[in-house]
């Protein structure tokens, strides 16, 4: 599934973490960052859910490395 994908169907209203690129974010934080367009296309390596109770609840996202020319990077 790609980042643009998840981030789509995504309905939550917990902060969004994303490996590398931003930490805490909210979903219109992460859709309006520069960043987001050159990531949106990336497949989603995993991610989870963590917190609760006293803790916010977050979403971490690690993505697979970016592919250029068949090396990855």
């Amino acid at each position: 599934m790609t980042l643009s994908n998840f981030v789509n169907t995504y309905g939550g209203n917990d902060l969004i973490s994303i490996d590398k690129y931003c930490e805490e974010c909210t979903k219109d934080e992460v859709l309006t960052a520069d960043w987001y367009k050159e990531i949106k296309g990336r497949t989603i390596e995993s991610w989870q859910t963590i917190g609760g109770g006293i803790y916010p609840v977050e979403v971490c996202i690690s993505l697979l490395p970016k592919k250029i020319k068949g090396v990855s990077r």
